[in-house]
């Protein structure tokens, strides 16, 4: 056999050379920081005397893994001082850590693995490479050539496949939480709670180093939304939101008490899931209305009686007595009254009533402002015709299309004033 391999081959020996060092060097890294991961733990539940629990979810890790740190650990006298928020935070750190060096672990090992079975079915010199021909190439012992082709055999994977462009079958609590669209402490305490009630988990494993938990990345999903784990409780929900749970449940006590109904599960026992597409499509409306409220203004730019003290400046009593008059005579401005009752005005229509302009004038040039042809051209090669669409624009806004200087908008800021209009 030619002690010189074509390049191909050369290529693939160094790839799976890369990928093991890749190993070898995610595993010393993960070793580091599971270390300070479980110190950190300790001390948090040892030390600080909080729930093991809470420990084991922001660690993302099981009762029996903790159980073997507090076997193998130092009396509590001898473990680091640290402040409770500083094992807190030295927790999540160091989990990240374990997650982001277990993910590099198992991927440069999914490379490694088809580096190898592409070599097994090579040939050089016209003879297929043998395992111990493969393990003196790229430096691996025998067994481990043949633990991988093993592996290979099981995932059936083809020795056609990109080696690169491997991907991983299993990921961490953190990968998965991600994919999930959930948090590692909520995932870890979903399986915690279906432990307690028995359910069979499918979907995990042990990564080969045995320090970290992996969730195949089909199975575990399909078994995870076919508990319907993925639904929250109120609690979760309203934090998602950023919203408090009291403010929260106020609204949904009130509206609960109006007929709201939606589908919950009990399958975690005294844990009530509710699903959170329908509690979204509840509460999202109701909190855009509340924004809406708050800030005087609708999605579509309409205002109430606040929004139009904000816009032009005046007091509440002077709006609501006016538009009480306008009421009395039946001859309100355009407006909609929603089904809670309340009045949005369109804002144009309220200030040319309210200061006596001509609204024929919206649908006009921007030249019936006084402006000149040239910032009139320019307005226009920006799609504004006429001078309802310049009065939504804001001025910063305007200031940044093409053609219009800083000179331009300050005139046209001065041309709306003298009209009595107000950007809206």
């Amino acid at each position: 056999m030619n002690t010189t391999l074509p390049k191909d081959v050369q290529a693939t020996v160094d790839a799976t050379k890369r990928a093991h060092d890749g190993v070898t060097e995610a595993v010393k890294k993960n070793l580091k920081a599971v270390q300070e991961r479980n110190l950190a733990s300790l001390v948090f539940a040892k030390t600080h005397k909080q729930p093991v629990a809470t420990a084991n979810q922001l660690a993302g890790i099981q009762a029996m893994t903790f159980n073997e740190m507090v076997r193998d650990a130092p009396v509590p006298n001898m473990l680091p001082k640290m402040t409770l928020a500083a094992a807190e935070e030295m927790i999540t750190t160091s989990a990240k850590a374990v997650t982001d060096t277990a993910l590099e672990q198992d991927e440069a090992r999914e490379r490694r693995i088809r580096g190898i079975l592409k070599l097994s079915h090579t040939e050089v010199d016209g003879k297929r490479l043998t395992n111990a021909k493969i393990a003196r190439l790229t430096g691996l012992s025998p067994q481990l050539v043949g633990k991988d082709l093993k592996t290979a055999k099981e995932r059936d994977y083809s020795p056609d496949d990109d080696i690169e462009a491997a991907e991983p079958k299993a990921v961490p609590a953190a990968a998965m939480a991600e994919r999930l669209g959930t948090t590692v402490k909520q995932l870890m305490g979903r399986l915690d709670a279906a432990r307690r009630q028995r359910i069979q988990i499918e979907g995990t494993s042990v990564n080969p180093g045995g320090r970290v938990m992996l969730f195949d990345v089909e199975a575990f999903p399909a078994w995870y939304r076919g508990h319907r784990l993925h639904w929250v409780t109120l609690a979760e929900f309203a934090d998602s939101r950023g919203v408090s749970f009291h403010d929260f449940y106020s609204r949904l006590r009130t509206a609960r008490a109006k007929g709201l109904e939606w589908e919950t599960s009990d399958v975690l026992g005294g844990l009530t899931l509710n699903d959170p597409e329908a509690v979204a499509a509840w509460w999202d409306p109701v909190a855009k209305y509340e924004d809406a409220v708050l800030h005087g203004c609708d999605e579509h730019g309409r205002r109430n009686i606040a929004g139009m003290m904000a816009l032009l400046g005046l007091s509440e009593n002077q709006v609501d007595w006016t538009v009480r008059g306008w009421r009395e005579e039946g001859d309100l401005p355009a407006h909609v009254i929603d089904e809670r009752g309340s009045r949005w005005f369109e804002p144009l229509p309220f200030v040319a009533k309210l200061r006596g302009l001509d609204t024929d004038q919206l649908g006009q040039s921007p030249a019936a402002l006084g402006l000149t042809a040239r910032v009139v051209d320019a307005l226009r090669e920006n799609e504004i015709g006429t001078v309802e669409e310049l009065l939504r624009r804001r001025p910063e806004d305007l200031a940044k299309l093409p053609g219009l200087g800083a000179a331009s908008v300050k005139t046209i800021e001065r041309k709306v004033s003298e009209a009595g209009w107000v950007f809206v």
